[in-house]
């Protein structure tokens, strides 16, 4: 047997297996196929052991340690053959045995070997079973006591060693990427990404939780084709107590965010160059929320995004004391809503109109060319007069009197020509949308 092919088998399989009189001649002839190389005939061997213990006393057969050592083995003889889907079943099977007993509590060993499992479903291109038992990997690591796991393997996607927080947070990772690629199931990958955002955000600040919990809502948007916060109460996999209080997962998402920037600082806490960070990368999820969205006809909720997208960017310009674009950003969002409200732009215009009408009537800044209005009576007048100007008509029935009465229909003027061009830009991009 090569030492390349023993090096690539787990720890468990090569620990030495005491089996008894009548079952010892078929182990020696498993471990015969073995040092031969037979790997196929070594894995049907190993099977064929296995079932003869069914009928072997519990005094031959005392722990189920060696049934689930017997099952390791015969997954590694079929990973070795490479047939990936026999093998990804006993190694299945060989953790659930490991799991099920409370004579041998060892969640590590379980979860290394369900990790080979979706390895070797994820080789068979039986993906939703490779996203399953990744989760189960994931759940086991968690039963881990101590904080720190130092892996007995290192294969993907187990590191050499880390937290255990971060090694559920891998695992979850993978069984989403996993669940993504089984058309119909992408629902099961919004649950593994949420779940790795939390076991991520259980451990030191790190910038995994926001970019998984980022993931999981872009996940709910290609499944579900919504980010409504109803929605999502019921979709993802939240506590009862999580559901009751009607969390808001886009403060989840801000919040570890957050924390992630605050903690790497070179004096950790609230400091406006993290809080700067914090917001680009907020704008950066939502210009992405926008993207998804529109891509499966959410248009509604693709313009909150947008909304949401500028906010942040005003911000972070106010942060980088650029106020001069901050102030035009600042009054883009009331004139508009960042040309995204109609209504909005309406009433804006309604509100300049009646403004410098008012101004024209209080100071009788308006004439026929022959005598000033009757300020008293004609109010109408005043209104007929800002909205011409206001829209650049100018029928020339009616012209502002005085240097004051000049100025205030230039500055109408300045504020007409601003806001069609505002309605020119949200009609514009409504258009391209579509």
């Amino acid at each position: 047997m090569s030492s390349l092919k023993i090096s690539s088998r787990h720890w468990f399989v090569l620990e030495p297996l005491q089996v008894a009189h009548p079952i010892d001649a078929i182990y020696q002839k498993a471990a015969g196929f073995e040092i031969v190389g037979n790997w196929y005939l070594a894995g049907e061997a190993y099977i064929e052991l296995h079932e003869s213990l069914v009928g072997v006393s519990n005094k031959i057969v005392d722990s189920i340690l060696i049934e689930s050592k017997i099952l390791a083995r015969a997954a590694s003889c079929f990973e070795l053959a490479q047939d990936s889907r026999t093998s990804a079943r006993f190694y299945e099977r060989a953790a659930q045995k490991i799991v099920s007993s409370w004579l041998i509590p060892n969640p590590q060993l379980a979860a290394e070997l369900y990790n080979r499992a979706a390895l070797q479903y994820q080789a068979s291109s039986e993906y939703f079973s490779a996203g399953a038992t990744w989760n189960r990997a994931a759940e086991e690591f968690g039963n881990v006591k101590s904080n720190i796991i130092t892996c007995t393997e290192n294969r993907t996607p187990l590191p050499t060693s880390a937290f255990k927080s971060f090694l559920c947070g891998l695992c979850f990772e993978a069984a989403a990427i996993e669940f993504e690629k089984v058309a119909g199931n992408e629902m099961w990958s919004v649950g593994s990404y949420w779940r790795a955002g939390k076991a991520y955000e259980d451990g030191i600040p790190n910038i995994q939780a926001f970019n998984a919990y980022r993931r999981a809502l872009n996940a709910h948007i290609r499944y579900y084709g919504t980010l409504d916060k109803d929605q999502m109460n019921n979709s993802l996999p939240l506590s009862q107590d999580e559901r009751d209080l009607r969390i808001d997962p886009f403060d989840v998402m801000e919040k570890s965010l957050a924390r992630c920037n605050n903690h790497h600082q070179l004096n950790p806490g609230v400091t406006p160059q993290s809080q700067l960070q914090t917001n680009r990368q907020m704008a950066e999820a939502f210009h992405g929320f926008n993207l998804e969205l529109q891509s499966v006809g959410n248009a509604k909720e693709a313009a909150n995004f947008r909304i949401e997208k500028s906010d942040r960017q005003r911000k972070i310009l106010f942060a980088q004391h650029k106020y001069g674009i901050s102030t035009r950003y600042l009054i883009w969002k009331l004139t508009s809503n960042y040309s995204e409200s109609l209504g909005r732009w309406g009433i804006t215009c309604f509100f300049v109109i009646m403004i410098f009408a008012s101004l024209y009537s209080g100071f009788g800044l308006i004439t026929t060319g022959v005598e000033s209005i009757d300020k008293s009576f004609r109010f109408f007048d005043y209104i007929y007069f800002s909205v011409i100007t206001f829209s650049t008509l100018g029928y020339g029935d009616l012209h502002p009197m005085g240097l004051f009465g000049q100025i205030l229909a230039c500055l109408e003027v300045i504020c007409g020509l601003i806001m069609f061009g505002l309605l020119l830009s949200l009609v514009g991009s409504r258009l391209q949308r579509n």
